[in-house]
């Protein structure tokens, strides 16, 4: 799913909304090994018709270019246990969707 990024004119009439969130700590060997406390991310999440997260890709600040692999693993491990109400059209019900989400890195 990840290298098919819905596309961001196709707007839906009702966004995705977050409703389950888990404040999991993720072990440090997971993290990419340059990534420092206090560092933002700004994930991009493709949202599937039945609530699910994955990550489409991975950036440090808007418009830099994007990160590798190893930061779209890491968003992914945060993100698994997310859940939210699909995105959806009045007339197709839900839909795919983006969402961009900021991400904010503390130390252990």
């Amino acid at each position: 799913m990840n290298d098919r990024p819905v596309s961001d004119r196709d707007i839906p009439d009702n966004p995705p909304q977050l409703i389950q969130a888990s404040g999991q700590t993720i072990p440090r060997d997971q993290a990419p090994s340059d990534l420092a406390p206090g560092t933002r991310l700004q994930v991009r999440l493709i949202i599937d018709r039945d609530g699910r997260a994955e990550v489409g890709f991975v950036l440090k600040q808007p418009g830099d270019q994007r990160l590798g692999p190893d930061y779209e693993r890491f968003a992914q491990a945060i993100v698994n246990n997310w859940r939210f109400s699909p995105a959806s059209n009045d007339e197709a019900g839900p839909v795919m969707s983006n969402l961009d989400v900021d991400v904010q890195i503390q130390s252990p």
